[in-house]
């Protein structure tokens, strides 16, 4: 792999780079030195310059409400794509991938039909009105597919056969219950040849006496699902690891690697998905999957995802926290419509090869999945993007066992995803070392890397707090400035137009999130109370948004790494479903 960064050198820290302690800080201290000046510029202007105030306030109002109608526009465009992804049959279309040629007359041919049937398939504004969303979705697949042959052929790409794919499922459990594990390791049988999953449960040290057990009930009655059932127990304490996901399922990989050798497996025909502990995949996972993998000509320098929907217990989840959980799901499908912005989160898939250059995940971070996108994008000097599959993998929605443990273990969850935040200092002390990705590309996703962290602290305060500090901070503006009169007005205006996305994101709710259980206790919860949650969003982005973001880059700014105490695993707690007559 000439040209390439070895992997010693695209882990976590920087000890690397030399003597640069100083400027490690630096960057680490950037984050909350922003959200900082952000915050606390405006209350000392208002004192002194409100009108500058003002201006910003409507420009940054402006901002979201674009924004908002852009995150509108493609969760909408991501909702149907996933019911279009739902309902094919993705085994069908592996098998006729055989023949590169033969396939490609038949989705031309296909487009033909519709064409031929609905006319005003080719005038956008006209198709909307009087086309079922199917069969657009269908026209728009078979366009993008048949580009993508056309440019398979023409470049004479290496096609795979999709009888020669292996997929090699790593689960990593710690102190998960025997029926949690089962209920996911259910999902996966007969989804896929099973002599070509090997299944791997990768377990803690840490946990060894349940672990043990587990993984012997579960081989007992789930082994001969699979064309190989293996368990790993990772040491406790290994020097250089934190205690988290990441060092789990790399030494699961390392574990299988030598089997996978043995049997004289091309690690390229190998796609490896890192599963949690409560994942269920959706029947059609493992087939898109496949057919995406075999359809990608740079297939080495790609990610695969899926998209999380946390629903298995969701009607478990007190009203109203269970719109917290759902946003996250709708963050991912939204970030699936925009593949440029795409990166690696929780369950997640990349060929073996990768995992073999980037030497597998990185053992130094709580927050292996969205770092291994930086990992594998330095690796390959920048040519790596994540191919969005628009299928859903189902995981449980963050629950404790009374409403107050609810709200602190979901704000525990919501600021170790934001702990990503440390993937920035990362990011750019690789660009200034790597010459060979090029100047714009750095300039473009070290902006990306900052302004998504950025913006999760803040704008929620901004929006909320920061509007009404000219006002009230400075009375005399209110009497000379015209503008000081009507800023409410314009502030309150701006933000009634963006909740177009509020009714949006609550009607989705209910499209997407699936019934509860009928003559169960779950009979009074229904998808209105789901929908009335929505009102609450305004109030729980402050305190399931900002304050988990704002918490983690002060850790950061401070050095109190979260690495240090360990991995924080949500428990994963489900109500018996009881029946009532």
């Amino acid at each position: 792999m000439k040209g390439f960064l070895p992997p010693s050198v695209i882990h976590y820290h920087f000890i690397y780079i030399g003597h640069d302690r100083f400027w490690n800080r630096f960057l680490e201290i950037i984050p909350a030195l922003s959200i900082f000046l952000t915050l606390f510029a405006p209350l000392f202007l208002s004192f002194y310059h409100p009108l500058w105030v003002a201006i910003f306030i409507i420009i940054y109002d402006l901002l979201w409400l674009f924004r908002a109608g852009k995150y509108a526009y493609h969760l909408i465009r991501g909702y149907h794509l996933l019911k279009f992804t739902e309902h094919r049959d993705w085994a069908k279309e592996c098998k006729k991938l055989s023949s590169p040629h033969i396939y490609l007359n038949y989705l031309m041919s296909e487009k033909e039909k519709i064409k031929k049937n609905y006319p005003l398939i080719k005038i956008p504004a006209l198709r909307r009105i009087f086309i079922k969303q199917d069969v657009i979705q269908n026209y728009k697949f078979l366009k993008e597919k048949i580009i993508e042959l056309e440019d398979f052929i023409r470049h004479e790409k290496k096609f795979k056969d999709y009888r020669k794919i292996y997929h090699l499922l790593i689960l990593a459990t710690y102190k998960e219950e025997l029926e949690v594990l089962r209920q996911s390791i259910k999902s996966l049988v007969g989804t896929y040849p099973k002599e070509k999953m090997i299944f791997v449960l990768a377990t803690e040290e840490r946990d060894k006496e349940r672990a043990s057990r587990n993984a012997y009930l579960l081989k007992k009655e789930l082994g001969k699902d699979f064309g190989l059932f293996l368990s790993t127990m990772h040491p406790a304490n290994l020097p250089g690891e934190v205690k988290g996901k990441g060092a789990n399922i790399t030494y699961a990989a390392k574990k299988v690697l030598p089997i996978i050798k043995e049997k004289k497996i091309n690690f390229e025909d190998v796609i490896v998905t890192t599963l949690d502990a409560d994942t269920c995949v959706h029947p059609q996972y493992l087939w898109k999957l496949t057919y995406e993998y075999i359809l990608k000509p740079d297939r080495t320098y790609a990610s695969f995802q899926p998209i999380p929907i946390y629903a298995n217990n969701i009607w478990d989840v007190p009203p109203p926290l269970s719109i917290v959980s759902i946003s996250c799901s709708f963050w991912q499908i939204i970030q699936s419509s925009r593949p440029h912005l795409l990166r690696n989160f929780s369950v997640h898939a990349q060929s073996l090869k990768t995992l073999i250059d980037t030497d597998f995940w990185s053992t130094q971070t709580i927050v292996e999945d969205g770092h291994q996108f930086w990992r594998t994008f330095m690796r390959y000097n920048g040519h790596h993007d994540v191919v969005p599959l628009f299928v859903p993998v189902y995981q449980d929605a963050v629950l404790g066992h009374t409403f107050w443990q609810t709200v602190r273990n979901q704000y525990l969850q919501l600021r170790r995803w934001a702990w990503g935040v440390t993937d920035f200092p990362y990011v750019i002390k690789n660009f200034l070392i790597n010459k060979k990705i090029p100047l714009w590309q750095k300039i473009l996703e070290a902006w990306r890397a900052f302004e998504g962290t950025f913006s999760l602290a803040t704008a929620p305060l901004v929006i909320t707090f920061v509007a009404w500090m000219p006002i009230f901070l400075n009375p005399s503006f209110k009497e000379y400035n015209i503008m000081a009169i009507n800023l409410p007005l314009i502030c309150g205006g701006l933000l009634t137009f963006s909740t177009v996305g509020l009714v949006i994101s609550a009607i989705c709710s209910a499209l997407l999130v699936p019934s509860p259980p009928p003559f169960s206790q779950y009979r009074k919860k229904n998808k209105i109370i789901l929908v009335l949650e929505w009102i609450f969003l305004p109030l729980f982005s402050i305190f399931f948004s900002s304050l988990p973001a704002v918490d983690a880059q002060i850790k950061l700014a401070l050095g109190r790494y979260m690495e240090i105490p360990g991995f924080f695993v949500v428990e994963k707690v489900r109500k018996e479903n009881k029946k009532i007559d």
